[in-house]
């Protein structure tokens, strides 16, 4: 299990990436010499343990990362529609791929994108060890939010102005315009702070 907040987003990704990606042309290698199931094997779980380092779960984390308030329900939204697009257009094309490409061009065809998906992380994916969730501004400047604020269910940071407790952190609640609050903290428990 990796802790993200410590260890930050890109190095599981350009680690995970790799992995993926030297499964993948494992798999392609094998195929293309017949040498049996044993590469095979070998490149299919390389490829499942390196997506599980890095783009299974940290897909989910950074996309919750780049959108706050009232965005972030709807890109999540929108990023379960494409993966899941993405997920049914592999399914239905991979044996019509497979027989006009072979299978050695197939993985090989899916190794350039993952090589392409590395280069992504490195130049474009921002590490933010040690940074709270949302702690961004839209700009990449760090203050996004205040310290303790709220953000209420609709979206926008309420001020302390309608206290109607206090968290078990000291945190001042206020209630949302559907009577839901959530604390920054909480958003500290989530991540593993």
């Amino acid at each position: 299990i990796v802790d993200f907040p410590k260890v930050g987003r890109r190095k599981p990704l350009l680690i995970g990436g790799t992995i993926c990606m030297i499964g993948l042309l494992i798999v392609s290698i094998a195929a293309a010499y017949g040498e049996g199931a044993g590469g095979l094997i070998l490149g299919y779980m390389l490829y499942i343990a390196g997506f599980g380092l890095s783009y299974g779960p940290l897909c989910w984390l950074i996309l919750a990362e780049i959108f706050s308030g009232p965005y972030r329900s709807k890109a999540i939204s929108l990023g379960s529609v494409i993966n899941r697009l993405t997920s049914f257009t592999i399914t239905a094309t991979y044996i019509s791929l497979i027989d006009a490409m072979t299978v050695t061009g197939y993985y090989s065809m899916l190794t350039l994108f993952c090589f392409l998906s590395i280069l992504f992380s490195y130049f474009f994916i921002p590490e933010l060890v040690g940074e709270r969730l949302g702690s961004r501004a839209p700009t990449g400047k760090p203050g996004n939010l205040r310290e303790g604020s709220v953000v209420e269910d609709h979206g926008s940071v309420a001020e302390h102005e309608q206290p109607v407790g206090h968290s078990p952190q000291g945190d001042i609640k206020s209630r949302g315009r559907h009577g839901h609050s959530r604390i920054n903290a909480v958003d500290d428990e989530e991540i593993g702070s």
